[in-house]
């Protein structure tokens, strides 16, 4: 037993910012496991991430480089084809002027239209499983903290 946690913190450990480099899969596995887990389900951005990042942002489909450089604060960030993309998400996370970006398949996790387009601080970046108004399926909503709209 204490061997598996033992491996377990390594993993998480070596999923965290290093000299520069950051490593996108634990936050998609999270996120994605929340969605796997249903109605109901929380996940905290909080200890995924670059090391020490202060601002996360979520952009969707369509949505311009002009809009995220806004939000951003910064025109050094790959864009990821988003204005003519529908099949991604870009999730972005800010420390100092540093950006750090990765992209989320729409097919993996579907995040609700109001958490688009915005600047949620650490400690904010909470996102609860909820279905959508249709109820045809479940999406990612904001957990109720504030976030501030930047697109």
């Amino acid at each position: 037993m204490s061997r598996l946690l033992l491996i377990l913190a390594f993993t998480v450990a070596s999923c965290r910012d290093r000299a520069g480099s950051f490593h996108p899969a634990l936050v998609a596995s999270a996120l994605s496991g929340a969605m796997e887990q249903g109605a109901g389900a929380v996940v905290s951005l909080d200890s995924l991430g670059p090391q020490n990042w202060t601002q996360f942002y979520v952009f969707g489909p369509y949505t311009s480089r002009d809009g995220m450089r806004r939000c951003l604060a910064t025109s050094q960030f790959e864009d990821y084809g988003l204005v003519s993309r529908e099949d991604i998400y870009a999730l972005f996370f800010r420390r100092s002027g540093e950006v750090w970006g990765m992209t989320l398949p729409r097919s993996r996790v579907v995040f609700a239209a109001d958490v688009l387009g915005r600047e949620y601080l650490r400690g904010n970046a909470s996102f609860i499983v909820r279905r959508e108004p249709s109820g045809e399926r479940r999406e990612l909503a904001n957990s109720g903290a504030p976030a501030r709209g930047c697109v």
